[in-house]
C-alpha cells in the first residue's frame, strides 16, 4: 500500500489519485499544485541576460510544462526597458509547426485560445498594455 505520494500538476489529478486511495486520510501528501513560476527582476539585472531567460523559461514547450514562468516581476525603474527586450525577443520567435522547428507553435488544447484571450482582455479591464 503506498502511503506517501509527491506530485507536481494540477488540483483536479491530484484529488482524483487522492480519492483512488483505499485510505486517503492516512495519506501522506506533498504536492505543489498550480505553481505560478515567478521571474523576479531587480534594478541591477542584467536586462539582456533577464529578458532571454525570462522568455525561455516562459515559452519553450509553449508554456505547457509545470515549471514554466509565468509571472514576471520587474523593478518599476528597469520595466520599460526589459519590456521592451522581452518583445523585441518574442516579436523575432518564429511561429509554425513543431516539425518545422518552430519556437512557438500551436496550443495543444483547443480551447486554450479562447481562455488566454480572457486573460488578456482581463488584464486590458484591469489597467494593462498590451505590448506586442
Amino acid at each position: 500500500l503506498v502511503d506517501v505520494i509527491g506530485f507536481i500538476g494540477g488540483t483536479g489529478a491530484m484529488d482524483k489519485l487522492i480519492k483512488q486511495h483505499p485510505e486517503p486520510h492516512r495519506l501522506k501528501v506533498f504536492a505543489q499544485l498550480a505553481g505560478k513560476n515567478i521571474g523576479v527582476v531587480l534594478p541591477d539585472a542584467d536586462l539582456e541576460v533577464a529578458s532571454q531567460q525570462c522568455l525561455l523559461g516562459s515559452t519553450s514547450y509553449n508554456g505547457q510544462r509545470c515549471t514554466a514562468v509565468k509571472l514576471m516581476m520587474v523593478h518599476d525603474s528597469v520595466a520599460d526597458e526589459f519590456v521592451a527586450k522581452l518583445a523585441s525577443k518574442i516579436n523575432a520567435l518564429t511561429r509554425g509547426l513543431p516539425w518545422e522547428k518552430a519556437a512557438i507553435t500551436p496550443l495543444p488544447e483547443p480551447a486554450k485560445p479562447a481562455y488566454l484571450e480572457g486573460l488578456v482582455a482581463d488584464a486590458l479591464e484591469k489597467g494593462a498594455t498590451l505590448v506586442n
